[in-house]
């Protein structure tokens, strides 16, 4: 009856997507499993004609998933040229403040404190006003100061590759001079 693969139409990635959305509290409030949750989000799309496993849509949704994070990771860093994919609206709506979902932190060279996605990040986790499910005060406050010492860490790498560089311009300016002199003779 179930073939090994399946090739998912748009509908079916559209009606995965929505069984998703309308049963997602059943996972986060732990009321299933996960076996069962995909067993049951399986049983609806066999409902709708489409032939699949639960660790089809399992395994479909991690790709959406993985697909998801890189277009999200690529436009948080290219901006204007943004990647453009038919389910990341849908897919932001879900997940845009599941931890696995924030962009991977960039430093910018000159400026060691701009890691602003993620500053903004840490000020809402302390202030409390991320809508997701809310964290315990400890772990709330490990995070932050999990995420200071990574960013301590990165800014004080910035400021000892900024000063090895002034080092070497310093002696080549002197390898400079010294060579002018000796034109000069």
């Amino acid at each position: 009856m179930f073939s090994d693969s399946f090739r998912w139409p748009h509908e079916a990635i559209l009606l995965l997507l929505r069984i998703y959305r309308q049963h997602e509290d059943k996972i986060i409030s732990r009321k299933m499993s996960m076996k069962k949750f995909w067993m049951m989000v399986a049983s609806k799309l066999v409902a709708k004609n489409y032939n699949v496993t639960s660790s089809q849509c399992k395994s479909k949704m991690a790709g959406l998933k993985n697909t998801y994070r890189n277009v999200r990771d690529y436009n948080s860093k290219y901006g204007n040229n943004g990647r453009t994919w038919p389910y990341f609206d849908t897919m932001d709506e879900l997940f845009r403040d599941k931890p696995w979902a924030i962009p991977s932190p960039t430093l910018d060279n000159n400026n060691p404190t701009s890691s602003s996605y993620h500053e903004n990040s840490i000020d809402k986790k302390r202030n409390g006003s991320s809508p997701s499910k809310p964290e315990s005060p400890s772990k709330q406050l490990r995070d932050c100061i999990l995420l200071d010492k990574v960013l301590a860490i990165a800014k004080e790498s910035i400021t000892k590759r900024r000063k090895m560089h002034e080092e070497a311009m310093a002696r080549q300016d002197k390898l400079l001079d010294i060579l002018e002199k000796l034109m000069k003779k």
